[in-house]
Protein backbone atom coordinates (compact mmCIF):
# COMPACT_ATOMS: atom_id res chain seq x y z
CA UNK A 1 0.00 0.00 0.00
CA UNK A 2 2.82 2.40 0.83
CA UNK A 3 4.36 1.88 -2.61
CA UNK A 4 0.96 2.64 -4.09
CA UNK A 5 0.68 6.00 -2.35
CA UNK A 6 4.25 6.88 -3.31
CA UNK A 7 3.56 5.98 -6.96
CA UNK A 8 0.43 8.14 -6.84
CA UNK A 9 2.44 11.10 -5.55
CA UNK A 10 5.04 10.62 -8.28
CA UNK A 11 2.31 10.47 -10.93
CA UNK A 12 0.79 13.67 -9.54
CA UNK A 13 4.17 15.41 -9.76
CA UNK A 14 4.65 14.22 -13.33
CA UNK A 15 1.17 15.39 -14.22
CA UNK A 16 1.88 18.87 -12.83
CA UNK A 17 5.34 19.04 -14.39
CA UNK A 18 3.92 18.56 -17.89
CA UNK A 19 0.30 19.62 -18.24
CA UNK A 20 0.14 18.64 -21.90
CA UNK A 21 -0.47 14.91 -22.18
CA UNK A 22 -1.28 12.55 -24.98
CA UNK A 23 -4.32 10.30 -24.64
CA UNK A 24 -1.96 7.33 -24.46
CA UNK A 25 -0.14 8.76 -21.45
CA UNK A 26 -3.41 9.50 -19.69
CA UNK A 27 -4.62 5.98 -20.42
CA UNK A 28 -1.41 4.51 -19.00
CA UNK A 29 -1.73 6.53 -15.81
CA UNK A 30 -5.38 5.53 -15.45
CA UNK A 31 -4.50 1.86 -15.87
CA UNK A 32 -1.68 2.19 -13.32
CA UNK A 33 -4.01 3.84 -10.82
CA UNK A 34 -6.62 1.15 -11.40
CA UNK A 35 -4.07 -1.60 -10.79
CA UNK A 36 -2.89 0.28 -7.72
CA UNK A 37 -6.29 0.56 -6.07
Amino acid sequence: MEDCSIAALVLERLRHSRRRKSNLEEKEQREKRHACS
